[in-house]
């Protein structure tokens, strides 16, 4: 089974991008024979990406889980903050499994789930048919009539498997952070514990954004031998420059290299950020009657995304720069932002003991140091003394989107011509 489903995800495909190392797949389905795509079809930063022709990069963490969950047999929390594509990654091993044979139920979470909402939503998207001994209940879906009608229990889940043909399940439970019952986070370790102390053919994956196995599950050192964490990392720049590419020759259109280059830049490893604006530059090439994006385009669809920026993020954009005139400050963010980071988004510090410290390797002023701690715009990585964060990155993608639109990105920064700011008018107008 897991061989096929290697040959399923990381068969074939074509690249146009030599720089993505070789260990990592980029695969990319050839549309020689088909029309362009919309923009909207190819970068979709407001939905998951599914199927494997959607996979760029990810090949690590794809092997760590299918082997836990096929080999292993072990349950798998899948965490990372918001919009490195967890969601996406584990569709695409769902579609896998499934292809391969195996049943998996699904359900996302609301802030209002509960232990006993959870359970119920798995077994609805189950068919009926998978049940051992048909029930009819017409107020019941899927296999949920192989649940008793009270508040269910751990115990309930561990008799509820055994009521079906599938061997073995796979639960997967999406947006786990947004359960605010604690309660609902107890039940699901001790169903873990049980149905792992029972051998039964039943396996949980848990996805959420969290910084940690603990945030997710809480504090249950007896379940974590039964579990496999895996933290999802930033995607290199090679990947997100192929996610960009791809997308591009997808829609039909061409970006040039220093574009490329760019999204890579200000994305810093976040597939969200780089689908946006990837979707943004081809919504202004577009509009514009062209078929290749310059830097021009870029410095447009900039601009429209900091229009669309939530006002809280504007705001203390503002706070921190004075209004955009404290010049040392908005240079020490500007280094900050393109400073090296690690695929956990961590810069290395070093104090030099003059009046610079080096951050990522960007040597910034002592007293806009100070300034970036006491705005809490940079914060100590827990664990990893030396080495900081941003506590907010949207915050580094806007300090970033200035820095194109107003004359201080790259090696011969131009602003942008403010005759063609009319071009950045809400698209959606249009239908692009």
């Amino acid at each position: 089974m897991i061989r096929q489903l290697w040959r399923w995800m990381f068969g074939r495909g074509n690249s146009r991008r030599a720089a993505v190392p070789t260990q990592i797949p980029v695969i990319v389905p050839s549309r020689a024979d088909h029309k362009p795509m919309r923009p909207s079809e190819v970068f979709t930063p407001t939905k998951p990406r599914v199927g494997r022709h959607a996979l760029i990069g990810r090949q690590e963490e794809i092997e760590i889980i299918v082997q836990a969950l096929i080999e292993d047999k072990a349950h798998v929390v899948l965490y990372s903050e918001r919009g490195r594509g967890k969601t996406s990654l584990a569709n695409i091993i769902i579609e896998g499994l499934r292809r391969s044979g195996v049943i998996v139920a699904q359900h996302s979470c609301e802030a209002s789930s509960t232990f006993d909402s959870i359970m119920r939503g798995l077994a609805r998207s189950l068919p009926a048919a998978l049940l051992a001994n048909p029930v009819r209940a017409e107020e019941c879906q899927g296999c949920e009539a192989a649940l008793p009608g009270a508040s269910l229990r751990p115990a309930d889940i561990v008799d509820f498997q055994p009521r079906l043909t599938a061997r073995p399940l796979i639960c997967v439970i999406d947006e786990f952070d947004r359960v605010q019952d604690a309660a609902t986070r107890t039940l699901l370790a001790d169903t873990i514990k049980q149905v792992s102390d029972r051998g039964l053919p039943l396996l949980f994956m848990i996805i959420g954004v969290s910084d940690s196995l603990e945030q997710i599950l809480g504090q249950h050192p007896s379940i974590q031998r039964n579990l496999v964490s895996v933290p999802l990392p930033l995607l290199s720049a090679d990947n997100i420059m192929g996610l960009v590419d791809m997308g591009a020759e997808a829609a039909g259109l061409s970006y040039s290299s220093e574009v490329i280059e760019a999204i890579a830049i200000i994305a810093g490893g976040m597939p969200y950020i780089a689908q946006l604006l990837g979707l943004r530059v081809a919504q202004v090439t577009t509009r514009r009657d062209a078929t290749t994006a310059d830097m021009q385009t870029l410095m447009i669809a900039a601009l429209r995304m900091i229009r669309e920026t939530p006002a809280p993020t504007a705001a203390r954009y503002d706070e921190i720069t004075a209004g955009g005139e404290d010049e040392d400050v908005l240079a020490a963010l500007r280094q900050v932002a393109t400073a090296t980071q690690d695929l956990w988004g961590h810069m290395s510090t070093k104090d030099t003991g003059v009046d610079t410290v080096v951050v990522g390797g960007a040597r910034i002023g002592r007293r806009s140091w100070l300034a970036l701690h006491e705005w809490g715009v940079l914060q100590p990585c827990t664990g990893k003394p030396g080495f900081v964060t941003f506590a907010d990155r949207s915050l580094r993608q806007y300090i970033l989107l200035h820095s194109v639109v107003d004359g201080t990105w790259g090696a011969d920064p131009k602003p942008i011509p403010r005759q063609m700011e009319e071009v950045a008018v809400p698209i959606q107008r249009i239908g692009l």
